[in-house]
């Protein structure tokens, strides 16, 4: 785990498969699941995301909708959903914005045909 960690904080890139990507704001949504953990998401400073066309929704109501009925019938076990649009954005207490704080600092999306 410590060495996934490591990985994750030295890469420059990140490349990952969104569950969803949210039209009305280009955040994209990814359930933690044993083969992708939470680090490889925030850590890279570029991040790719491949989305299926078929997993484009309207907003973030309908992903939690697709992501309880998974839950509920037994598809899906996460402790946690991650909504990643780009970097974050912090002030101090001096309103110093400070850019990337967590999450990667630019995001690119493939969009796929389904096969």
């Amino acid at each position: 785990r410590d060495f996934n960690l490591k990985q994750a904080a030295a890469a420059d890139v990140a490349i990952g498969f969104a569950d969803y990507l949210l039209a009305e704001s280009g955040t994209i949504t990814v359930a933690t699941t044993p083969g992708q953990g939470r680090g490889f998401h925030f850590l890279p400073t570029h991040y790719l995301a491949i989305v299926k066309k078929s997993s484009i929704l309207p907003r973030s109501r309908q992903a939690m909708d697709h992501y309880d009925a998974a839950m509920k019938a037994g598809q899906l076990e996460t402790s946690n959903i991650n909504f990643i649009t780009g970097p974050s954005n912090s002030g101090d207490i001096e309103m110093t914005l400070v850019v990337g704080v967590h999450g990667p600092l630019d995001m690119t999306y493939l969009v796929v045909e389904d096969l």
